[in-house]
């Protein structure tokens, strides 16, 4: 019976301290860790006038061998994440491309990727890697809100006279784009600024 009655105790000390600890479980579970994150690479196009973003070295590398003539810019100074599991709030930021124009465009709204997919003329279509038969629809994960502490907006401006659309977490570049030509678009989602030490 006294056997019985310390065992009931740890149980009951056991489950209380996994309630107690739930909560900051919880918050890790929701805001990824920003180690686990993969720099945002932007390339250029002077040819199409268009700009491309991948978190990916490989894909990176198939961009910049490709016919249009892509070039490497920046690191882009944000940190995204590849997999939808690293936290429990964050959604996809699709990737899309219109041929006819050879635009790239990325957003976090499932339904304007619904729209640009089945309405918008000339039509756009999930987007597919050089050389590959398979689509890249999913570029990475971001956050929809700036609820995680230290997340910064990725801006979005967009011109329809050169159809580009260029992103980027740095305001003064944003505004300067804009000043520019290009017409200022809400944030496609919230992500992480590359730490300072960290900066290439």
């Amino acid at each position: 019976m006294y056997l019985l009655s310390a065992l009931s105790l740890t149980v009951a000390l056991i489950s209380s301290t996994f309630v107690a600890a739930a909560p900051n479980l919880e918050h890790r579970a929701v805001c990824g860790n920003i180690t686990n994150a993969y720099n945002l690479r932007r390339m250029y196009s002077d040819t199409v006038k268009d700009h491309i973003y991948t978190i990916s070295v490989f894909e990176e590398g198939g961009y910049l061998f490709a016919p249009q003539g892509y070039v490497a810019q920046t690191l882009n100074a944000a940190l995204l994440f590849r997999f939808a599991t690293d936290a429990s709030s964050l959604v996809p930021l699709y990737h899309l491309y219109q041929s006819a124009t050879q635009t790239n465009l990325y957003t976090s709204s499932a339904s304007l990727r619904q729209t640009l997919l089945t309405v918008a003329q000339p039509p756009y279509t999930d987007a597919t890697f050089p050389g590959s038969v398979g689509s890249i629809a999913i570029e990475a994960y971001v956050y929809p809100d700036g609820s995680c502490p230290g997340t910064v907006p990725l801006l979005w401006a967009s011109n329809s006279l050169i159809t580009d659309n260029y992103y980027t977490i740095d305001t003064a570049e944003y505004n300067s784009f804009v000043a520019n030509g290009y017409t200022p678009m809400d944030p496609v989602g919230w992500v992480y600024p590359v730490p300072p030490d960290q900066e290439i």
